[in-house]
């Protein structure tokens, strides 16, 4: 049971992460509201995520 709330909340965090990299990326090429500093580290780590997500988190 552990486990799988473990998983959920995983993936909750992911696609939170993911939907922020997205609004970022969007601000950053639009009107620059975004700094490329602050959208870059995020875009990494939703890569990370996903590569994670898809290679098989370790433990899981």
């Amino acid at each position: 049971m552990a486990h799988t709330v473990g998983m959920v909340v995983t993936t909750f965090s992911m696609l939170i992460l993911a939907v922020g990299a997205v609004l970022a990326l969007v601000a950053a090429t639009r009107d620059r509201a975004v700094p490329r500093w602050v959208a870059a580290p995020i875009a990494v780590l939703t890569l990370g995520a996903l590569t994670m997500m898809f290679a098989g988190a370790p433990g899981s």
